[in-house]
């Protein structure tokens, strides 16, 4: 399902894009600039490395009385405080631009709605004091490069119609060989996604490192106060308002990809969260939903062609756990009678034409990517379906929990530690868990039918589905290996 769904995106991407190049790279220069407010929202991730992203922004190539850096903290961390009023103090002894702490009160009962909320405080705020022409935001971890505002300004400034402009995001502690395939997954969307979308007029905010414009936010009515997924359901209501998204592709930032693979799934399954958050409060961009007036049909295609990835979790689960069914071999094996040696011949042909032509396929459209990486990354699609799919599956139901709960994916810790050569739990510690368990169930479940096929006779005729689900034994013994053999 997973290949059907990507291939018809294809095909409506090659009908509908645009024919054009890539938005091309600007500079502003000189210190004729328009004012910007930098918000760096946190909540307890480590201090060092909120101080050090915080340095990072003041220290950029811009104007310094022409922009203003603020640390929302939610976290409430005296500690945090200290240290940022150091280097306030420090900023403006070399003239340098303004730094402000702000930690929002919450009255009792009352809804945080978590970053949402952190930023929409930190508008009103920055607007009380004067606020800027345009709000740029930088996750807590990722370090802009000197040129970052200059870089991004100027592709708001020349459409006044542009609304936000997001660069990617690229990691420097990504471990040898990227084993979860955590930068290949952002290599994959912000090399072909999002490129994709930008010409369908349907980028997206990805959360760090955009710039968007004050007045076209508040025509909105500020962030969407929602638990997660503000920036996808922001720029989504900015594009339903009329305003365009930019998706620039140029690295301007890098930051920390989360240290342990307990992080990684409590990352991706608020990704899923936030996808489908935004899709069902744009009533998956069918027709018949108001909020989507103003989107144009291409625009809504997209949509849904998104919605449509959101959910292929739940088919990889359905056809992990059909697959070994279908293929136990029966006292009776009706296969055997129904197709001629011919039936066999052809598909046997078919299978080789097909795997050959998806080997090729992969080596032409993911090329940049990398071959070893690009399967750690389709490995994880299947080792984390599990989670995923829960989360899909709970949001198809009229009365869905509200579970939807936002933690900063710098603040989660790991108990195994599996990344510290020197503090890493030991071996028996990090594979009885739960977690392994649930995959070391689902390789001998799997390889039970898998090697009666390899060895029954006659032959099992469709090799496809045998090769399918060797291929996904394979991706379930990603995180055994993982835990085995942890990256430092």
């Amino acid at each position: 399902m997973q290949e059907i769904v990507w291939g018809l995106s294809a095909v409506f991407v090659l009908i509908c894009a645009k024919d054009a190049q890539p938005r091309p790279c600007y500079r502003l220069v000189g210190n004729s600039a328009p004012t910007v407010d930098v918000f760096i929202p946190c909540c307890r991730e480590p201090n060092d490395v909120i101080i050090d992203t915080v340095a990072a922004a003041v220290a950029q190539d811009y104007p310094p009385q022409r922009f203003r850096v603020f640390l929302l903290d939610d976290g409430h961390d005296e500690k945090l405080r200290e240290a940022t009023e150091r280097l306030s103090k420090k900023s403006a002894e070399t003239n340098g631009p303004q730094v402000r702490y702000l930690s929002r009160k919450l009255e009792v009962g009352s809804r945080s709605y978590f970053k949402a909320g952190n930023l929409q405080f930190g508008t009103e705020e920055s607007m009380g004091s004067g606020g800027s022409e345009y709000i740029a935001s930088l996750d807590s971890d990722m370090i802009p490069e000197p040129d970052w505002l200059r870089g991004m300004i100027p592709h708001l400034v020349l459409d006044n119609k542009m609304a936000l402009a997001c660069p990617p995001q690229r990691y420097y502690n990504v471990p040898d060989g990227d084993p979860l395939g955590q930068q290949a997954e952002f290599d994959n969307w912000n090399t072909i996604f999002e490129p994709l979308n930008d010409r369908l007029d349907a980028a997206m905010c990805t959360g760090s490192g955009f710039v968007v414009r004050r007045s076209a936010l508040t025509e909105i009515g500020g962030w969407p106060l929602v638990e997660v997924g503000e920036d996808f359901m922001c720029s989504s209501f900015l594009s339903n308002a009329g305003w365009k998204i930019a998706y620039i592709g140029e690295f301007l930032q890098f930051g920390l990809v989360v240290d342990s693979m307990k992080a990684y799934v409590k990352q991706r399954t608020r990704w899923a969260d936030s996808g489908i958050e935004v899709h069902k409060q744009f009533g998956f961009y069918l027709p018949g939903s108001s909020i989507i007036a103003k989107l144009t049909l291409v625009q809504r295609g997209a949509g849904i062609f998104q919605a449509l990835r959101e959910y292929v979790p739940v088919t990889n689960i359905l056809a992990l756990i059909v697959l070994p069914i279908a293929i136990f071999p029966t006292q009776s094996d009706e296969f055997a009678t129904i197709l001629s040696r011919n039936d066999q011949s052809w598909l046997r042909t078919i299978f080789i034409v097909a795997f050959i032509s998806s080997k090729a396929n992969n080596i032409f459209v993911y090329a940049h990517i990398g071959m070893q990486r690009l399967a750690n990354f389709q490995s994880c699609d299947i080792w984390c379906a599990p989670y995923t799919a829960i989360r899909c599956i709970v949001s198809l139901f009229p009365t869905a929990p509200d579970t939807l709960i936002f933690e900063s994916s710098g603040s989660i810790v790991s108990a195994a530690n599996e990344r510290s050569r020197l503090h890493r739990t030991p071996l028996p510690g990090r594979i009885f868990t739960p977690d392994l368990a649930l995959y070391f169930t689902y390789i001998v479940y799997a390889s039970i039918p898998l090697l009666f096929r390899l060895y029954a006779t006659p032959k099992f005729p469709f090799l496809g589905a045998l090769f399918k689900l060797l291929g996904a034994v394979c991706k379930t013994c990603v995180p055994l290996l993982y835990m085995l053999f942890p990256p430092t």
